[in-house]
């Protein structure tokens, strides 16, 4: 501002430019490269968070078609650019009981891509390695981590460890069908 007066449009849009060219144009520092980006989400009632770095996509309201399954996780499959994902219930996952509007949905990035839906999300964490402790959270399974921010205490989900059960479970069922 000049004089109390708003910078025109032009001017304001050049500044915003500049400063987001500029914060490529400097190295980052120890602070940014020790951070953590998490998701913050909410499930059966309770707070945790979820890695980014094991997320490739998140979705709001995607249609799932239920299937049959003998896996009672398992909501059913979803369209995602032509290629169906299977999408499991993390309500269940973690051992609460079926999520009555699983909401949002995420994808993993991992060897074996399923989406995990979730009643909640409560919003973006970049936390430094410090806020990441061990989890203290023992009766669910998948909780290795925590985190606290704004003074709220979140089992980390290892997203890694259920796509490795889900993996097991889709072979070893595929193996007692004949396949």
């Amino acid at each position: 501002m000049k004089g109390g007066e708003a910078l025109p449009l032009s001017q304001r849009a050049a500044a915003l430019r500049q400063a987001f060219d500029q914060t490529f144009a400097t190295a980052p520092d120890s602070a940014a490269a020790s951070s953590h980006a998490f998701l913050a989400v909410g499930i059966g009632g309770d707070n945790y968070a979820l890695r980014l770095s094991d997320v490739s996509e998140l979705h709001v309201d995607k249609k799932v078609v239920p299937l049959s399954s003998h896996s009672p996780d398992l909501l059913g499959i979803a369209s995602f650019r032509g290629i169906l994902i299977p999408i499991y219930d993390l309500s269940l996952l973690l051992g609460y009981g079926a999520s009555a509007w699983a909401r949002w949905l995420v994808l993993t990035k991992h060897n074996l891509s399923i989406g995990l839906a979730f009643d909640r999300l409560d919003g973006y964490l970049n936390l430094a390695s410090e806020a990441v402790v061990p989890a203290t959270e023992t009766r669910r399974k998948y909780l290795v981590e925590a985190v606290s921010a704004a003074g709220i205490a979140r089992p980390v989900i290892d997203v890694v460890s259920i796509v490795k059960t889900v993996k097991a479970q889709v072979q070893s069922s595929s193996i007692h069908e004949g396949g």
